[in-house]
Parts: structure tokens; C-alpha cells; sequence
């Protein structure tokens, strides 16, 4: 259980404010409430079967684009193939892309 407490400096501490808290915590508590959200700090996995942020191909760490399961790159290159009837499982039996430029590629990720 992770007790809600007010912030410091609100003067709103009445019984309004308590019964908020202990309303919010009693819902977070319930067990139809993801237990993805109850920690402090929200980790999602890449490939949640819900809330998936990573390009489905295999060992492509780059993000997806909105409303695909693809990033841009892998997006732009299975809409090239298609056009030429390949498969994706054809387009993606190379090795992967690198992940995106920047500090990703200095910490040797």
C-alpha cells in the first residue's frame, strides 16, 4: 500500500482533502486497478501487450510511430516492400537498426 499524503504547503487540509486522499488511495487498491500504476515511479515495458512503445521488430529499439507497431524507418521500409509484394518476415531477417542517433549512441546501448 502506498499512503497518499498532501503537499506540503496547501492549506486545504480539510476533511474534504483527507477523504480525497483516502478515496483516491482506496481505489488504487482495488484489484480491477493496473498494478502497472500503483508504484511511485511508472515503468511500461517495451512490448506491453497494452501500452507498447517499441518497434515490434526484433531487436529494433527505436520507438513506434502513433497508431503503428513499426517505427518510421522500419514504417517507410514496409511500405516499399509492400509495394513489390515481400513479406515482412522477408524485410526483417537482417540484422536490425541501430538504435536512434544521440545520447543513446554514446552510452553504448
Amino acid at each position: 500500500m502506498i499512503p497518499l499524503t498532501l503537499l506540503p504547503g496547501r492549506t486545504d487540509t480539510t476533511r474534504i482533502g483527507r477523504d480525497r486522499l483516502e478515496l483516491l488511495t482506496t481505489l488504487i487498491e482495488a484489484s480491477a486497478f493496473a498494478p502497472l500504476f500503483r508504484d511511485t515511479l511508472i515503468f511500461i515495458p517495451p512490448q506491453h501487450p497494452l501500452y507498447a512503445w517499441q518497434c515490434a521488430v526484433d531487436g529494433c529499439l527505436r520507438i513506434r510511430r502513433v497508431s503503428h507497431n513499426l517505427c518510421n524507418t522500419h514504417n517507410l521500409e514496409w511500405e516499399q516492400a509492400e509495394r513489390t509484394r515481400r513479406t515482412k518476415r522477408a524485410l526483417w531477417t537482417r540484422p536490425p537498426l541501430c538504435p536512434p542517433r544521440g545520447e543513446w549512441a554514446t552510452a553504448g546501448v
